[in-house]
């Protein structure tokens, strides 16, 4: 568990002020979460491992280390809710109190986290001058997910009219 929290750390740093940071800072998570899940499955996610474990991490690990592991159990804790919940809620652990009880790390650990989602904030795309108008005509007569987010993506840019079509009122019926 040190090896990974140290190349996590470790990538963490050497990405500082790239440009793409919040995607990459993504994949050195994942990675890291991939590499946990493994080293939990050669114990096979025996409960007491676990859970004493997280108690060690919890209470022997230094600021940044410690805000490495709770990014991969945050994500951890997305794709395996009842594992995360196991280790966390040991019956020692309710004994703990102050900022990393259970209590403190519940709420923590129920919102995900997405590096990328302020990056996408910053670049909203502005209005094309002159106002222009973009004509949309499906290639359905039925609207689906895709389309109606790329209309909305489009009135971003300007203002969107859609043709609707009705297929079966022009062809020749023999």
């Amino acid at each position: 568990m040190v090896n990974i929290l140290n190349s996590f750390n470790l990538s963490k740093l050497a990405q500082i002020d790239v440009h793409n940071e919040p995607l990459i800072r993504r994949t050195v998570i994942d990675k890291a979460v991939q590499r946990v899940r493994r080293l939990l499955a050669t114990i096979s996610w025996d409960p007491k491992i676990v859970q004493w474990l997280h108690q060690i991490l919890l209470d022997n690990l230094g600021p940044s280390y410690l805000g490495a592991y709770l990014d991969i159990l945050q994500t951890l804790k997305s794709k395996l809710p009842t594992f995360v919940d196991k280790m966390m809620y040991a019956p020692n652990s309710s004994l703990r109190t102050g900022p990393l009880s259970n209590a403190s790390l519940h709420p923590l650990l129920e919102s995900t986290w997405d590096p990328v989602a302020s990056s996408l904030l910053q670049d909203k795309p502005k209005k094309l001058p002159s106002n222009p108008v973009i004509v949309l005509v499906p290639s359905a007569p039925i609207l689906s997910k895709r389309n109606l987010k790329w209309i909305k993506l489009f009135s971003h840019l300007a203002t969107v009219v859609t043709i609707s079509t009705n297929f079966g009122k022009f062809l020749p019926i023999d």
